[in-house]
């Protein structure tokens, strides 16, 4: 009788991005529990420094102005140091939020696949349909609104069949279907 033989699953790396106020980090935080993943996110890192640094304390350190400017090299550096750690203990991650451009999503998919060739990247874009988002910017306020508008906006690069081994589209209403692919890839 030949031994038995146990498979390995494969191993994950989720890159969910979109514009603010699309759903990511909802999704993100059911795929986390649905799936045990590990959920690195950098609003999660920027309240923490929000709530115990007094530099920032007082300051909007989610919309651009100058401490958020300082604040976002130490959010991007936690975000890729902590996903190095877990994929390299051989965690899924889910990267919550992050990647508008082509240009910024290689800097990270890429020394991925360099230091973990055998890890599966997906990257799940959270699309939303504008009126949708401009009701849900506008109710985080004006702001938003107009960081949208006059930033984001033009500047937002939906992913490519190219940039990750596999790549999904969440629209809001086709989760367990985003869940299960996900399954799919984790079991081969």
């Amino acid at each position: 009788m030949a031994p038995e033989r146990i498979s390995k699953m494969s191993q994950l790396f989720v890159n969910i991005i979109g514009h603010n106020s699309s759903g990511k980090t909802t999704l993100a935080k059911k795929l986390e529990k649905d799936l045990s993943f590990n959920r690195v996110s950098g609003d999660d890192f920027r309240e923490f420094i929000h709530q115990n640094i007094a530099y920032f304390r007082d300051t909007d350190t989610s919309y651009p102005n100058e401490r958020y400017d300082q604040l976002n090299p130490l959010v991007i550096g936690y975000r890729f140091n902590l996903t190095q750690i877990l994929l390299g203990v051989e965690q899924n991650v889910l990267f919550d939020g992050s990647g508008a451009t082509k240009i910024y999503r290689s800097r990270y998919l890429v020394k991925i696949h360099e230091t973990f060739p055998e890890i599966v990247r997906v990257i799940i874009w959270a699309d939303i349909a504008e009126p949708e988002l401009l009701e849900r910017l506008k109710a985080r306020g004006e702001r938003w609104l107009e960081q949208y508008k006059n930033l984001k906006k033009n500047s937002f690069q939906p992913p490519e069949d190219d940039e990750a081994e596999l790549v999904l589209r969440y629209d809001q209403n086709n989760y367990d279907e985003i869940k299960n692919r996900l399954d799919e890839w984790l079991r081969r």
